[in-house]
């Protein structure tokens, strides 16, 4: 076992270690309230069905190989990879819908029941237009005291229950290259269906980018992680490549995962030195605020957090001075003389004079 990195300015820091002998590695995070229930939701979605594990290894292996696993560099974590994975086989109706404990509200708002437009231009896609089955309506292995082991009754017995894990491998590609909409919609694997982003995190975020909402903590955009839009634009050329390529019957998985020949950065397409160290983002990138609470869902337990009012915009900046030109000097204003004074003098001198004169 050896150290292979730290991670300090992660929303939890972490630990990376690398067994060499076993080909894996670790992460070690301390104080991460939420990643017991995260491990456990994990574990007991991977035993529902037996392609959850080597799907989600598949596309890992894939996002790592194409440089699209990191988390400090703008690009999505492996905990983001799986919630795109579980969310994809929700849409597939092969695992279900967590049960939304404190904010159903958002749930049977969301685009599955009433679909709404997208101010960014593009049509609101929603994932399934049929409603749930028996066995997607209330289950949430975390709470349950005996979670399931085994897919309930039915849920292989439908027609995408006899996909291969190659033929879900093609249909993920396809899903996010083409079908999800990233501008409008969020991954919400706790509803089992696309939130809509207005209601979702309000006007505050932008439509550039991917948004993941975390199941166990519904505040955290997963995806935050994505600081810059070339990051976006190279995760939607990575999977619009991959789905071209499973298309083929010629593709392989070595040629699929296969390294890219450049390890440039993606923000200014300059070699040595990290998207997260590159100079041009500070002057390009989108530093998005964090996702605004809504208020009025906010539960009153403190593992959340206390309510927070709400930011006020920016105050616009103020308008600049006016430049004094060169000759455009301050003339100093003269004084004027007090009569009484100067008919004193005039009067001392005409008696000097005659004086003088004399």
């Amino acid at each position: 076992m050896e150290l292979h990195q730290f991670i300090f300015h992660a929303r939890v820091p972490l630990v990376k270690l690398w067994d060499s002998r076993r080909k894996l590695a670790i992460d070690i995070s301390i104080g991460s309230s939420h990643a017991v229930g995260n491990t456990l939701l994990l574990k007991r979605y991977g035993e529902m069905d037996p392609r959850v594990r080597p799907l989600v290894f598949a596309v890992k292996h894939w996002a790592k190989q194409r440089g699209l696993n990191d988390a400090s560099n703008g690009t999505l974590s492996s905990y983001a990879w799986i919630m795109l994975v579980l969310f994809f086989l929700q849409s597939r109706g092969i695992l279900p819908a967590l049960n939304p404990t404190d904010e159903s509200d958002d749930c049977a708002s969301s685009s599955l029941t009433s679909p709404t437009s997208c101010s960014s231009g593009g049509s609101h896609s929603s994932v399934s237009s049929s409603p749930p089955s028996d066995h997607q309506q209330c289950i949430h292995p975390i709470l349950c005291s005996h979670p399931p082991t085994t897919p309930p009754s039915g849920m292989l017995s439908s027609t995408s229950g006899g996909e291969s894990v190659g033929s879900l491998l093609v249909g993920f590609f396809q899903f996010y290259a083409f079908d999800f909409d990233y501008r409008c919609d969020v991954v919400s694997l706790r509803c089992g269906q696309a939130l809509p982003k207005h209601a979702k995190w309000g006007l505050g975020l932008g439509t550039w980018r991917f948004s993941i909402e975390d199941p166990l903590d519904v505040h955290h955009d997963v995806a935050r992680v994505i600081f810059h839009p070339k990051g976006q634009a190279r995760l939607l050329d990575e999977l619009r490549r991959a789905a071209a390529m499973t298309t083929m019957a010629t593709c392989q998985l070595d040629d699929l995962c296969a390294a890219p020949s450049s390890s440039s950065c993606f923000i200014c397409d300059a070699p040595g030195h990290a998207p997260r160290d590159c100079t041009a983002s500070s002057s390009s990138s989108i530093n998005m605020p964090p996702p605004p609470r809504n208020l009025s869902t906010i539960s009153s337990d403190s593992s959340i957090g206390s309510p927070t009012t709400a930011t006020r915009s920016p105050l616009p900046p103020p308008p600049p001075l006016r430049a004094v030109p060169p000759h455009a000097k301050m003339l100093k204003r003269p004084r004027r003389r007090s009569k009484s004074k100067g008919g004193a003098k005039k009067k001392l001198l005409v008696a000097w004079r005659s004086t003088v004169g004399s």
